[in-house]
């Protein structure tokens, strides 16, 4: 089922309906969590995770945000931002440390940001952002690039980048992902492909296994 079904026109119910059970098949341990707004918290989020460590004893569970600014609401942005990223810091501690408890396996958590419009044009295209890693400055310019991302940048082990190039059409286009920071290892950029039919990126070096007509929910 192409993305765009869902995001432009309406999707037959029989269509969404096996689109849904093919998710829960592949993915059986996938919760999707779409709280409403006064209920984004990190304190609900923290319960959210702890009720997924329940239900896969001994099993880390991954915690995905899309997007931050959605998590991260209320008057002042940076203190929520703050107190997201410090709750987040210590669900992916193990045991007592983490507040969870003795035996909390620890998680991983993956948060996706925005950009702050000052770093369009770094993220205009592949090569804007191929050459702003080039030079070892401007790709530390680019840590905080994350729209009010900056504590969450600030403790992440991890942060990366991605842009494509402009298309109008659903065949697939260059793209690339920027290791801006990384406390485990090095940095640079990995060569990508998009395919806008099912909003996905994948390596180049795996896009032979890949079609333009790949389809997802």
């Amino acid at each position: 089922m192409p993305w765009s079904g869902l995001l432009y026109r309406p999707v037959p119910a029989s269509a969404l309906c096996t689109g849904l059970e093919h998710l829960s098949k592949d993915c059986p341990s996938l919760y999707l969590w779409a709280p409403p707004p006064n209920e984004r918290t990190p304190a609900h989020l923290a319960a959210m995770a702890r009720g997924m460590s329940r239900r896969h004893p001994g099993k880390p569970p991954l915690i995905v945000i899309d997007y931050v600014q959605r998590m991260a609401d209320g008057d002042d942005i940076r203190l929520a931002v703050r107190a997201l990223s410090g709750e987040l810091r210590a669900l992916c501690r193990v045991g007592r440390a983490s507040g969870q408890g003795n035996d909390w396996p620890g998680a991983a958590a993956f948060v996706l940001s925005t950009a702050g419009r000052q770093h369009y044009q770094a993220l205009a295209g592949v090569e804007a952002l191929t050459k702003a890693c080039q030079d070892p400055v401007t790709r530390e310019g680019l840590i905080g690039a994350g729209k009010e991302s900056g504590e969450l940048e600030a403790d992440a082990g991890l942060l990366m980048a991605i842009t494509t190039d402009p298309g109008t059409t659903s065949a697939s286009r260059p793209a690339v992902c920027a290791v801006l920071k990384n406390r485990a290892g090095g940095t640079g950029t990995v060569p990508m492909v998009f395919l806008p039919a099912c909003g996905r990126f994948v390596e180049r070096s795996t896009r032979q296994a890949r079609t333009e007509g790949a389809t997802c929910l």
